[in-house]
Parts: structure tokens; C-alpha cells; sequence
């Protein structure tokens, strides 16, 4: 489906995002004549509604057991936070997440992981003047940030990472190798890791456009998160084979998948 994932927004930096998805999205598709700049005569309009939540589906308040999350970015590490201190949870998708916290302390209860250190001069610019974060965070297997890492062998739950091999804004496929690597020197079963290459950071939805660049609100600054699209778009629809395929295995249900199609 390159007509959306090839999709470029018409002011730079912006990314396409879906805030409800208890409503669809709309694209209005226009058919015209010749191609720009000329001008273009309409021959043909229609309007495409891309549903999220099939009809009935509604949110309920859910406890376990027989919970799964699914968690992005930020997202990511609150899953594994919450997998590693609460009971309950079942299976757990992390994609491009961090095993430290990044930003801010971690509270619970009378716990505190303080967050991972950070390095403004590993800051880098692109040729396209924009900037690169993938390097300013410490490691948090060093020294003094080890006490920042995710106690994630505390987790009672199977894993899957979805990570892409080229995402900028920190290094999702290091810390899933070592989130795996914890878990087994703790005696817990070997997580299942996905790597794509050629993709970034934000693994959205099948058929979503790559964003490249676009404001960090804690960096308070464009920066790049990687990836280029046609790779980028493929690895967003296998992952979302792959993550139903996991829930199913893990939370029971029905088997197969909803395929991700328009």
C-alpha cells in the first residue's frame, strides 16, 4: 500500500498520529489531471475510512490475569517497569524501548531507579542539519548506571522485542539483547527478539508513513529516528502479524490474526 506509507507530510517535521482510535481516519483521495506544480484539473474524489476498533469493540477496565501490554518508545519502558514490580501480567510487546528509565525517576512503592546518564556532546548533526540522539545516552551496563537498569528478572511474563536496527533516538536493539541476556542469567526463559533493518523507531500500524524527523519534547528539538521507508514499511506489517501472533499464543482467544489491510 505505497500510496500511504509513501505518504510525505507537506510541512517538514510533522508525523502523522492517530489520538482516538475509537474513530477512523478519514483520507480524502483526490484523481487529477497531470501533476504538480502544473495546475490540475479534479477528475475524481473519494473519501477512505481506515478503522481501528472493529464495530462493538469497546474499552473495558481490565486485571489479570490474562493481561497483555504493548508498549512503544517511552511505552516500552513503562512495560517493562510495570512487568518487573506488579503481578498479573501475562505477555509483554516491547517495541524500541529503553531498560532504564530515561528523563525522570521510576517510583513504586518505596523503590527508585534513578534515570540512565546522558552525554549532550555525543550530540551529532545530520547533513540535513538535523540532530542525532542515538549516542548521548550512557549505558546503563556501565558503572555508575547500573543501578538505573529494570530489574526485568523479576517478570513472571514471556516477552517479545520488535526492534528496528536503524532507530536514532536510542539503542532499541542493544538494550533488548541485554534485557534477554538479564532475564537468562536470572533463570528465566529466553525472550523472543524480531530485529528489522533499515527501520526506526516509531513501528506504528501497518501502512503508517515513516516519520524522519520530527520535534523530541524532552530533547526540545527535531531530531532523526531512523529508517527508510519501503524497509520500514514491511517490517510494520510483519510486526503486527507478529505481535497478534504472540497475544494469541500467550493470552489465549482465537487463533489467526486480523490481516492489515485497507
Amino acid at each position: 500500500m505505497g500510496l500511504f506509507w509513501a505518504l510525505e507530510p507537506e510541512k517538514p517535521l510533522l508525523r502523522l498520529v492517530k489520538r482516538d482510535v475509537q474513530t477512523p481516519f478519514a483520507m480524502e483521495l483526490d484523481v487529477l489531471d497531470g501533476h504538480e506544480p502544473e495546475a490540475q484539473r479534479l477528475l475524481g474524489r473519494a473519501v477512505h475510512e481506515r478503522d481501528f476498533l472493529a464495530p462493538g469493540v469497546r474499552r473495558e477496565p481490565v486485571k489479570g490475569p490474562g493481561v497483555g501490554l504493548l508498549g512503544i518508545s517511552k511505552g516500552g519502558e513503562l512495560c517493562l517497569s510495570m512487568v518487573s514490580f506488579l503481578k498479573g501480567i501475562s505477555a509483554a510487546v516491547i517495541i524500541n524501548g529503553s531498560v532504564a528509565p530515561v528523563g525522570g525517576n521510576l517510583h513504586y512503592k518505596g523503590e527508585i531507579l534513578p534515570p540512565v546518564g546522558f552525554n549532550q556532546n555525543r550530540i551529532k548533526m545530520t547533513k540535513d542539519g538535523f540532530v542525532d540522539v542515538v549516542e548521548v545516552l550512557n549505558s546503563p551496563l556501565e558503572r555508575l548506571d547500573r543501578k538505573s537498569f529494570i530489574p526485568v528478572e523479576r517478570a513472571e511474563c514471556p516477552f517479545l522485542f520488535l526492534v528496528g536496527q536503524d532507530d536514532h533516538n536510542w539503542k532499541s536493539e542493544f538494550y533488548a539483547n541485554e534485557a534477554s541476556k538479564h532475564l537468562q542469567a536470572h533463570g528465566k526463559a529466553k525472550p523472543q527478539v524480531i530485529c528489522y533493518p533499515g527501520t526506526g523507531h516509531y513501528i506504528e500500524p501497518p501502512y503508517f508513513p515513516l516519520c524522519l524527523a520530527s520535534l523530541h519534547t524532552l530533547v526540545g528539538t527535531p531530531v532523526i529516528w531512523g529508517g527508510e521507508p519501503r524497509a520500514h514499511a514491511r517490517a510494520q506489517v510483519d510486526a503486527w502479524q507478529q505481535l497478534q501472533t504472540f497475544f494469541h499464543k500467550h493470552l489465549g482467544g482465537e487463533k489467526g490474526t486480523i490481516p492489515a489491510k485497507l
